[in-house]
């Protein structure tokens, strides 16, 4: 009978915990919808502010360019298809290229670089 009795503790203990566990998954779940939310509203912001800016503005990520605006288009004389093609260095003048490799591949390692 005490076994039963701990058992039964040990079934409510356990029972209790996953409550709390089912809890904590479903605020975790709620927050992690917010950041999406607030991820999509950002870059939502960011694409306006590229499309509508005479800049050209450029992405590039490892060695690659992953987004150019309509202006960098315009100015570089490439389509964007052209671009997410490139290496970032590609249209750079060739005695520049190893400077702006070293450079470009410094600030994806958030180390400094000189101007």
């Amino acid at each position: 009978m005490k076994d039963q009795s701990k058992t039964k503790q040990a079934l409510i203990q356990e029972l209790d915990s996953l409550r709390r566990r089912i809890t904590e998954l479903e605020q975790s779940q709620s927050e992690r919808k917010q950041v999406e939310e607030a991820l999509r509203e950002s870059e939502e912001k960011f694409r306006v502010l590229a499309d509508s800016t005479p800049t050209a503005v450029m992405l590039y990520q490892d060695d690659r360019w992953i987004y150019a605006n309509g202006a960098a288009e315009t100015i570089c004389g490439y389509s964007e298809k052209e671009l997410l093609a490139m290496n970032f260095w590609d249209f750079v003048h060739p005695g520049f290229k190893p400077l702006i490799q070293e450079r470009g591949r410094n600030r994806q390692r958030g180390e400094e670089t000189s101007l």
